[in-house]
């Protein structure tokens, strides 16, 4: 009678599996589900008296049983391999297969009792306010060359350094990676001395960078095969936000519904606020199609708070404006575009050598496009108009030629009177002064932008 193989010592945990016996030690890693497989990295290791040596490694689909037979072929014929017979190989295999299906399916959050749940109202939802989520994924989304991959440098700098983003501070301070499937190292190093050049002229002082706290990374493997390394990445170095440049090319076609799900799960085990930079659909790049990203609908499904970006420039110019705009906030409500100017250097060389950003009005964005936004709301439109008139308080009559400059049809000042009560109410605006009993109103608490 055939001898069953020993149980092996095991360990399991989310992210690794290790079946050890006295003479083989096998890893699986880095796990990947789609339609079909269950995807490994498979490391088998022999003991050597002091220690275990490598002598296979290979990806391996757990389901797939030919697969698992042929492996098992190929080891017992393997002279690297511990001299095991192939029956041993077979039933050690076939417990490793079933057993971390069993486990993979295992792991994962529990149901808990909403008692237990804590919610800290005290924290901001933002890591970067208005424009990264304190927890879970971001998105950015343009065109290209819409300059997404400069904005979100522009960012990481902020959150590694601690210096302000156009007088948006971060939250805290935070070691930052830079992942990046698009440019090359002299390129990101080349834009992070310009943008620095930039955050100095604005602080009117010097500022360096600061050491051990920006860390960048080419990738030239996809986001399911490189998750172990990013993950070990992540707690070595102390990482509070990932940028990954860009989804498409880390998460494989996004028009496939397996990919978006697979990157934003991915995405929410790394344990650190992520950024997805992500490409807009070509209709809406185009302007012929309302603006969405690339791609199955579900890459926008996992991300918490999203933002696309469009630009203006002339050609020859050095200078662009560009506009970003809420498509979609979980925890907090839409809020309104923000539009920057963008001023660019050069050196003698022709080199890239200083990027400056700098506040603009919405509606400098809208004229330079000669397009209106026909989605913005009433509200929406009151708070730019009062922002970019804010050393002059406003009435309700004052608002409606230019509200309805911005909107491209009449509003009257009834319906401006109505959605600054309904926006006071709301926290959005607030009475500055009363002069012959008419109201003058700046912006509240809730209509900071």
């Amino acid at each position: 009678m055939q001898q069953a193989a020993p149980i092996p010592k095991t360990e399991f945990n989310r992210d690794a599996h290790t079946y050890e016996w006295d003479d083989l030690q096998v890893e699986l890693t880095d796990f990947y589900r789609d339609k079909k497989a269950l995807t490994v990295n498979l490391e088998l290791s022999k003991w050597q008296g002091d220690g275990w040596e490598t002598f296979d490694h290979r990806s391996f689909n757990l389901v797939a049983g030919d697969t698992r037979d042929r492996l098992v072929k190929n080891l017992a014929a393997d002279k690297r391999a511990p001299a095991i017979k192939f029956e041993d190989w077979k039933e050690r295999f076939l417990y490793i297969t079933k057993k971390s299906q069993q486990e993979y399916q295992n792991f994962g959050p529990v149901a808990e009792d909403i008692n237990d749940i804590e919610y800290d109202r005290s924290t901001s939802p933002f890591l970067l306010e208005p424009y990264i989520a304190s927890e879970d994924i971001t998105m950015l989304f343009a065109s290209p060359a819409a300059g997404k991959s400069m904005m979100a440098t522009a960012m990481a700098l902020s959150l590694s350094t601690g210096l302000d983003f156009l007088g948006i501070t971060p939250r805290e301070q935070c070691n930052v990676l830079y992942l990046d499937w698009e440019d090359s190292r002299e390129t990101f190093r080349m834009r992070c001395e310009s943008l620095m050049e930039g955050f100095n002229s604005r602080h009117l002082e010097n500022h360096s960078f600061t050491r051990s706290s920006l860390f960048y990374q080419r990738m030239e493997r996809s986001l399911a095969d490189q998750q172990k390394k990013i993950r070990d990445d992540i707690r070595k170095k102390n990482i509070g936000c990932v940028f990954i440049d860009s989804l498409s090319l880390a998460g494989g076609d996004p028009n496939e519904v397996n990919n978006s799900l697979a990157a934003s799960t991915i995405a929410r085990s790394l344990g650190a606020p992520t950024v997805f930079l992500h490409h807009m659909s070509k209709s809406a790049a185009n302007g012929t199609d309302d603006v969405t990203s690339y791609g199955s609908v579900f890459n926008t499904a996992g991300p918490r708070l999203i933002w696309s970006i469009a630009k203006s420039q002339e050609p020859g110019t050095t200078e662009s404006l560009i506009q970003l705009t809420n498509r979609k906030a979980n925890r907090v409500a839409l809020m309104p575009p923000v539009a920057y100017s963008i001023n660019y250097t050069n050196d003698s060389l022709g080199n890239l050598s200083g990027v400056y950003y700098k506040g603009a009005s919405v509606r400098d964005f809208m004229e330079a496009t000669k397009m209106t936004d026909k989605k913005m709301t009433v509200q929406e439109a009151i708070m730019l108009v009062i922002r970019d008139n804010h050393d002059t308080y406003m009435s309700g009559k004052a608002l409606v030629n230019p509200v309805s400059d911005m909107l491209g049809r009449d509003i009257p000042e009834e319906q401006i009177r109505v959605e600054l009560f309904r926006g006071q109410e709301k926290g959005r605006f607030k009475v500055h002064s009363q002069k012959n009993r008419v109201n003058y109103w700046e912006l509240g608490e809730k209509g900071q932008i």
